[in-house]
């Protein structure tokens, strides 16, 4: 009786290797649907911004990113003044000359406004000099930034 038990039995499956086979292509069939869809989608390019926004002057994003004034601040400060047309700036060998070209007005925000008029007060005065050892106006032109 065992011989015939183990004759009855199939040695083989002969439907596993096929399904498989099936299962396998429609698996790979729906990944490569899904690669083909994601890859056609259009692609969205994101931009940094990587200046301050218009409303803000470089001075004030300068305190607001380092939290105190400091030289650079200022500079940049005396640079948007040139830039604005309020301010000419000219560089001899050892001097520093800052010539003011037109009276500080309602345009001007009020960092820069207070430069304007400290550093050429009285309003007569239209011309600085300084250079790196007779800077002392412009020092306490800074303390007052």
């Amino acid at each position: 009786m065992r011989n015939a038990e183990l004759d009855a039995m199939p040695t083989e499956a002969p439907f596993l290797v096929p399904n498989d086979w099936i299962w396998i292509a429609f698996v790979f069939m729906v990944y490569t649907v899904i690669l083909i869809f994601l890859r056609r989608r259009p692609k969205s390019i994101e931009v940094t911004q990587y200046g301050p926004p218009e409303a803000v002057t470089p001075a004030p994003a300068a305190f607001l990113w380092h939290g105190c004034t400091f030289e650079r601040a200022f500079v940049s400060a005396l640079i948007s003044l040139g830039w604005r047309g309020y301010l000419q700036i000219h560089q001899n060998r050892e001097w520093y000359i800052l010539e003011k070209l037109r009276e500080p007005d309602s345009k001007l925000p009020s960092e820069e406004s207070i430069i304007l008029s400290t550093l050429f007060y009285p309003e007569s005065i239209h011309t600085y000099k300084f250079s790196s050892r007779d800077c002392t106006w412009i020092l306490e032109t800074y303390q007052k930034f």
